[in-house]
């Protein structure tokens, strides 16, 4: 497989993950709904990883206080 060939596929695999459908949008408002109910009982949400997973749980949770005002 050449390069483009390789840079090619994995473009249109990563779209296909973007693509919005159905399915996923019920899915992204379930958990949004979750989310809120948490927090509405003083819950806590607890987002974790290792290694560069952590770093990916970190900014996620960042972006949640930030933008979704959920601590």
């Amino acid at each position: 497989m050449s390069d483009y060939q390789f840079i090619k596929s994995y473009l249109e695999d990563f779209l296909e993950l973007l693509r919005p459908n159905g399915e996923l949008i019920e899915q992204l408002i379930q958990i949004r709904n979750l989310l809120l109910e948490v927090r509405d009982k003083n819950k806590k949400v607890l987002i974790f990883g290792n290694g560069g997973s952590a770093a990916i749980a970190s900014h996620f949770s960042e972006h949640l206080t930030k933008n979704a005002r959920l601590r």
